[in-house]
């Protein structure tokens, strides 16, 4: 049974981040933050 969360805190997201070892950051970290930008507007919507 699911509960009803009230102001939840933690998106939970069923992706993969890329981790590039050469240049020592997360390639699709870019990426990730506009789908969370875009699910936050339809959200809203």
């Amino acid at each position: 049974m699911m509960a009803k969360i009230e102001k939840p805190r933690l998106l939970i997201l069923g992706g993969a981040l890329e981790y590039q070892r050469v240049s020592n950051y997360l390639s699709s970290f870019d990426t990730l933050l506009q789908q969370v930008g875009m699910t936050n507007t339809h959200l809203h919507a």
